[in-house]
């Protein structure tokens, strides 16, 4: 964009809302300047102004709308489609075709989806970006384990994981079929630590704490009772597990994430490195295959749809890091 600064960026937009006075009710003035208002943190990001925005940058900002029906993504479609033509009159634009210009009533399907799941499905950044806000360990590896495929219904498979089936050294978890999870460092981290924590934190003050069974065989532990008559050393139940997830969305903000997601998320993940260690495009039947040899019992062209997601959520991170 020609001398792209913040200063250009407001007279652009004001200048084309004055003169729209004529051509808009008062209410839709409003609508446009909040469209406006959303867009500045993009702009920003990609360095342009609106109107220049490529096709990928645009579906990625209306995505960020969260619009829930494709009308609403038609209006702001034509609002910014009157920008840009008020942009081309006065000679501002700087690329050959703006995405705008390409964008189709079909791509309209794809940005609901994102606008849906924008904040559902996490990146590996985003999701230790979350779990480095926890304060337990205990916590961090329920996040954890369900990155790495580790949950299973009822999270059967995630309260059932015992310590020995860790294994610190080679990076790994062994399941009971047999199957060798391997591990990032992070994740592994934080399951050691996990296993070592004695005290929980409540979330209450953070002085508060109550104490862990060290004796217990699993890697999530229960608190430990004194004159307990009980099986000795249970397993976590299924409860627990739904009492810390909706303690982690309060907490943290983040209504939308859940253990399934972040699940799916790992899933989604493993598929995209595989893409760019082969250099190749995952197709539904791969991914079905995956999906089977791994016993994941997920929908191939969901899992797609994440993958894309993600893909578009890599970028923008990519750009993050590169302007930093």
């Amino acid at each position: 964009m020609k001398n792209f600064n913040s200063e250009t960026l407001i007279s652009n937009k004001n200048n084309f809302l004055e003169s729209a006075k004529n051509n808009y009710s008062e209410g839709s003035l409003k609508t446009i300047q909040t469209l406006f208002h959303k867009v500045r943190p993009f702009e920003e990001l990609f360095c342009k102004d609106l109107y220049d925005f490529n096709l990928i940058e645009l579906k990625t900002f209306l995505a960020s709308l969260r619009s829930s029906k494709k009308t609403v993504i038609s209006s702001n479609v034509s609002r910014i489609r009157a920008y840009t033509d008020f942009a081309k009159e006065n000679n501002l634009i700087t690329v050959p075709s703006p995405g705008i210009q390409l964008i189709k009533n079909s791509d309209f399907d794809e940005i609901l989806f994102k606008a849906k799941y924008e904040g559902k499905f996490v990146t590996c950044n985003e999701l230790f970006k979350i779990v480095d806000k926890l304060k337990n360990y205990q916590d961090k590896v329920i996040l954890v384990l369900a990155w790495n495929g580790i949950m299973g219904e009822g999270y059967k498979d995630m309260l059932s994981l015992k310590i020995n089936q860790f294994n610190y050294k080679n990076r790994c978890i062994k399941l009971k079929n047999g199957q060798r999870i391997r591990l990032d460092d992070k994740s592994c981290t934080i399951i050691f630590n996990a296993i070592n924590e004695c005290k929980y934190l409540t979330y209450k003050d953070g002085k508060d704490f109550k104490t862990l069974n060290e004796d217990s065989p699993y890697i999530i532990k229960g608190r430990k009772y004194d004159n307990y008559t009980g099986e000795i050393n249970p397993p976590l139940k299924e409860n627990a597990i739904k009492r810390r997830m909706m303690m982690f969305k309060k907490i943290l903000g983040v209504q939308y994430v859940s253990n399934k997601s972040i699940w799916l998320s790992g899933i989604a993940w493993r598929l995209i490195d595989i893409e760019n260690k082969t250099h190749k495009d995952m197709t539904l039947n791969n991914i079905m295959e995956y999906l089977y040899l791994n016993d994941y019992r997920s929908n191939p062209s969901d899992i797609k749809g994440i993958m894309n997601l993600l893909k578009t959520k890599i970028e923008r991170e990519n750009k993050d890091n590169n302007n930093v």
